[in-house]
């Protein structure tokens, strides 16, 4: 039995429109997740960012507060104080 092309030619031309639009729908679709990841990745990026820099301000003021506390030490060592009366009436977190 011998195929004709003409038999064929149908199918043919079907099965490369459905190979194309399935390679176009991949195409779009690996696109799309590259983007997204692209996107999340930007964002992680900032929020870390954003996160180191407030750390920074809250550590800086906690170091600063101790460097206080520690001058504040220094200066009163020599008198007959509890560390609770320093502390408290003489350190920066007088009440």
């Amino acid at each position: 039995m011998k195929t004709n092309f003409k038999d064929i030619k149908p199918y043919l031309i079907e099965f490369t429109i459905v190979t194309a639009g399935v390679l176009v729908a991949l195409f779009l679709s690996n696109y799309k997740e590259n983007n997204q990841t692209r996107k999340y990745y930007i964002t992680s990026i900032e929020t870390i960012n954003n996160e180191i820099e407030t750390n920074y301000k809250d550590l800086k003021g906690t170091i600063e507060g101790h460097m206080n506390l520690l001058d504040t030490i220094k200066k009163y060592r020599t008198n007959h104080i509890t560390i609770r009366e320093l502390i408290i009436n003489k350190g920066r977190w007088a009440k």
